[in-house]
Order: structure tokens, then C-alpha cells, then sequence
């Protein structure tokens, strides 16, 4: 498990453990905390390559953060040799039908991980409008339909900032051939866009400073032949 991967992991097993915590007790049942922890497992482990050993760290390391919560039904603590039992039969007969996922979460850890920017926005030179397009192409990896949702708010909550800063940047986004806006959602709610993939980078880019330098000369010298022509034709 790479460590990118681990991290995201870890933030799904202490969600895991608090979503558990915010039962009362008044209707118990034996599995549950079991239960909502491969909820939260399923989306982000790979059945096929995880093996015996890290399934069983990880539920280990589930255990622990769940120090004094698991219980049985007279409130005695359940043994780890316990609660592995309860994993294997819940885990291994695929008894999960609704996975826990937050989409958005998991998309923003991901993009977090990027060692260098996408083709996309290589050419933007603003780190927190890459991370929002990273998000927004992770966003769409998870969905798998070529679309995803988002919220102005959580755009720019992504970059630290308002909803007023995330509606700008999601426009920019559109605006250079990354984003393609297919519906708008109303007030409150998200709108759908798709990430237009491209690895020879935007279609429609902002000039980067060598190319804006350039443009900057060859507009300085025809400011320069348009006087020098003024000139000669007052003579």
C-alpha cells in the first residue's frame, strides 16, 4: 500500500470510529461498529491485491483508535480476536450493499499527492488553482462517467478562500478548456461539469511568461514603426 494510499486509509478508519461513536447504545446491535467500518473500507480497498496481513493492521489499527467503544451487549469489551471474527464474516461474504464514500474528501487527499501538475494547468502559475483542477479531475476519476459535482463553496474551501473566489477560479477553469460546465445547479446546490483531458496541455491557455514577453517585444516594435511612420508623414 503506497503511503498516499495509507494516509487516505487512515482518514477513512478515524470516520469510521467517530461515525460508531455517535451511537447511543439504546439500539444495539453486535456488528455494527464492524459494519461501519468496511462501509467505509469498501470504496478504497482493492479486494483483489490487499492482503490477510494489512487487512488485519488495519483493522488492528481501527481497534485501537476505538479504545473503551467496542462492546458487547452487557457493556463488556470485546476482544480484538473478537472483532477480527466479526470483520472476516462481514468482509469476506460481501455483506457491504451501500459503500460510505466522501467523494470530495478523498478526491482533495488525492490531489494533495501530485508531485508535479497536470498537462492541463502545468501552464497556470497559481499552486492552489492547480490543486482545485487536481480535485476536480480526481473528482471525475471517482465517478467514472466523464462528470462530476461541485460546489462553488467547496472550490473555495479547496483553496482556502469563499464561495465568491471558487465561482472565479471554476470560471477560469471553463474559460481555459480544463472545465466544461454541463449543467448549472441551482442556488444551494452543485453544478456538473466534466474534466476535458488533455496531455498536450489546455486548448485554450494563458500565455506563459516567455510567451507574453515575446508578444510584449513584437507589440513594443509596432508601437515603435507606427510613430516612426507618423513622423516621416508630417514631413
Amino acid at each position: 500500500m503506497s503511503k498516499e494510499n495509507y494516509h487516505i486509509v487512515e482518514k477513512a478508519l478515524q470516520r469510521a470510529r467517530d461515525e460508531y461513536e455517535e451511537f447511543d447504545g439504546s439500539d444495539f446491535v453486535g456488528n455494527r461498529a464492524v459494519f461501519i467500518l468496511c462501509q467505509h473500507l469498501e470504496p478504497i480497498i482493492d479486494r483483489e491485491s490487499i492482503s490477510v496481513e494489512d487487512l488485519d493492521f488495519l483493522v488492528r489499527q481501527w481497534y485501537d483508535l476505538c479504545d473503551g467503544l467496542l462492546v458487547d451487549e452487557d457493556r463488556e469489551q470485546l476482544s480484538y480476536t473478537e472483532i477480527w471474527a466479526q470483520f472476516i464474516d462481514v468482509w469476506e461474504n460481501e455483506r457491504v450493499r451501500f459503500p460510505k464514500i466522501d467523494y470530495l474528501a478523498l478526491a482533495l487527499e488525492r490531489a494533495k499527492t501530485y508531485e508535479k501538475p497536470r498537462p492541463e494547468v502545468a501552464h497556470l502559475d497559481s499552486p492552489k488553482i492547480q490543486l482545485l483542477a487536481h480535485t476536480c479531475y480526481e473528482l471525475q476519476q471517482l465517478r467514472q462517467d466523464n462528470q462530476f459535482f461541485i460546489a462553488q463553496e467547496d472550490a473555495g474551501r479547496i483553496i482556502g478562500k469563499g464561495q465568491k473566489e471558487g465561482r472565479l477560479l471554476l470560471n477560469l477553469l471553463i474559460s481555459e478548456g480544463v472545465l466544461v460546465l454541463i449543467e448549472k445547479g441551482r442556488t444551494g446546490f452543485a453544478s456538473t461539469y466534466s474534466y476535458v483531458v488533455n496531455l498536450s496541455g489546455s486548448k485554450r491557455r494563458m500565455l506563459t511568461k516567455t510567451e507574453f514577453e515575446r508578444k510584449r517585444k513584437a507589440a513594443l516594435e509596432r508601437l515603435k514603426s507606427t510613430e516612426s511612420d507618423r513622423e516621416n508623414n508630417k514631413r
